[in-house]
């Protein structure tokens, strides 16, 4: 009989006897923690050694977990074999235990009583308690009085007890940013559940698993016949790929969310002049980039606001007043509100979510330039919404404006794999051009720039720093054409300008560039 591990509240590995195998030590009980949350119930014997252990030099590490090992198979004891180790990995076969997540959606918290003193292990179980609470969690009572849009999760094809953690992850991240970005609700149904009928939407994944790689296919059905409206496909990710298959769910999850909110966009949500509506139309209209565009999208935020007063509807108009600051160097065509006071609203009155923290960092670092605080605010928006790209945008810009380039530059390129093709593309790509010129390595960022500026063809600020790499590569006659493009949209531009702290280029002012461009223009 398998054993049965129970992990919310008390955690307890109960045999078929009812006797609780779970060693004593944290440490230990966090190796099966880990294991039992993890793509196939399998890691890196680093990977491990870094959430439990990473305060300890590698060797100190390295004995720590033996011992604890050899803890947890005496605890174990004639179940053991459920524990697979070679040198460079540590599995749980999943023929041989069942997870029980009886108490989950009640008071108790998952690994509750599993208590390591190791920062790395408490990021990991606060992400692991967070897309726990939020995927399906929304229980079918409440869903019945819920106005929000719903939307279904199911599994088909190839997922086992192994590869379910995956569809729980990717579940996970979409609900945080759907409900974020669009108030709607998200149910998960395991394997062979009942279909749900009365949900807007249904997403069905299907994975496809061979020896060596795997990918997941997404099916968006809608409509009372649920017909399959859209389809995408994972990209290929290695078998044992840790990282590479966190990244391909986080994506797929992004690329769904923005999927899912077109459809409800397109569809009787659209004539209803719902507040999730008129905030995707919103932030679509921002990164056009043009005065009357952002116009459009601070009035139809008000009139979001005016719906459903979400604090993260005025953070996105500050956000607006912020955009055309760095556009046009003015925003006094937009509504006299404050970034400030738009902010400190919108953290008041949606304290959890991502968004109002992002773009306060981003004011915060614009304006007083408490680098400190905006990295906290930053940190507090990533840990909420891991698929927040613009956080992740903001701390690229903060880790620069700190000196931290390599950093920044790893940041920026993140942001930009999780998000390749959503509308914030143009801006992503900027992003990784300002972070490849702090870092010096000027090609690189004239092909980004030159992404940018075609995906997003009236971002001034993506002319600006192209002009400034011609200046750098000393190309008089690019250099001409781009000071001709960026007149269109300032026609008393000077090359001066760049270096004047009155120009709205404080990032690139900063960086190693600014001396190479003065001395150009010596």
């Amino acid at each position: 009989m398998a054993l049965e591990i129970s992990i919310y509240g008390p955690f307890s590995i109960a045999d078929e006897n009812g006797e609780n195998r779970a060693p004593l030590s944290a440490r230990a009980r966090a190796i099966v923690a880990l294991l039992v949350m993890s793509p196939l119930h399998k890691r890196s014997r680093k990977w491990i050694q870094d959430k439990l252990w990473s305060t300890r030099q590698h060797q100190q590490g390295s004995g720590s977990l033996r011992q604890a090992l050899s803890e947890l198979r005496k605890a174990l004891g004639p179940d053991k074999n459920v524990l697979i180790s070679d040198r460079n990995s540590l599995a749980l076969d999943p023929d041989l235990f069942v997870i029980d997540d009886a108490l989950r959606g009640t008071d108790s918290e998952l690994f509750e009583d599993i208590d390591v003193q190791d920062p790395q292990y408490a990021e990991w179980v606060r992400d692991q308690r967070l897309a726990s609470k939020l995927p399906s969690h929304v229980l079918a009572e409440e869903v019945a009085h819920s106005n929000a849009p719903r939307l279904a999760v199911s599994l088909a094809g190839e997922w086992s007890d192994a590869t379910v953690a995956m569809a729980h992850s990717l579940t996970g991240s979409l609900a945080i940013e759907l409900r974020e970005n669009g108030h709607i609700d998200v149910l998960f149904k395991d394997v062979g559940a009942a279909p749900t009928d009365d949900c807007d939407l249904g997403i069905e994944l299907v994975l496809n698993s061979y020896p060596t790689h795997f990918y997941i296919s997404s099916f968006l059905k809608a409509g009372l016949e649920k017909r399959v409206v859209w389809h995408r496909k994972s990209a290929r990710v290695a078998q044992g790929d840790e990282r590479g298959t966190t990244e391909a769910l986080l994506s797929l999850a992004l690329t769904i969310a923005d999927r899912v909110r077109s459809e409800l966009f397109q569809s009787q949500r659209r004539d209803t002049g719902s507040a999730n509506s008129l905030a995707f139309l919103a932030q679509q209209q921002i990164f056009e980039f043009k005065k009357t565009s952002l116009i459009q999208a601070d009035n139809l935020l008000s009139q979001a606001h005016d719906l459903h007063p979400r604090g993260s509807y005025l953070a996105w108009r500050a956000f607006v007043r912020a955009t055309a600051r760095f556009e046009f160097r003015e925003d006094s065509f937009l509504d006299p509100f404050s970034d400030a006071e738009l902010l400190s609203q919108a953290r008041a009155d949606e304290p959890e979510s991502s968004v109002p923290y992002a773009f306060s960092a981003q004011h915060i670092y614009s304006t007083s330039g408490d680098m400190e605080l905006s990295k906290y605010l930053i940190k507090r928006a990533v840990e909420s919404n891991p698929g927040n790209v613009l956080a992740w945008g903001m701390y690229a810009n903060a880790a620069m404006l700190s000196g931290e380039y390599d950093h920044a530059k790893g940041i920026a390129h993140y942001a930009l794999k999780i998000a390749p093709n959503r509308f914030e593309a143009g801006f992503l790509n900027l992003l990784v051009c300002i972070a490849e010129t702090a870092c010096e390595n000027y090609d690189k960022a004239r092909h980004y720039g030159a992404i940018a500026g075609f995906l997003s063809p009236d971002l001034v600020p993506v002319k600006r720093y192209n002009l400034a790499l011609s200046i750098v590569s000393q190309d008089a006659s690019r250099l001409a054409n781009h000071v001709e493009d960026l007149r269109r949209f300032e026609p008393d531009f000077k090359l001066e300008n760049v270096l004047s702290d009155t120009y709205p280029m404080p990032t690139l002012r900063r960086i190693p560039i600014a001396d190479k461009i003065a001395s150009r223009l010596a």
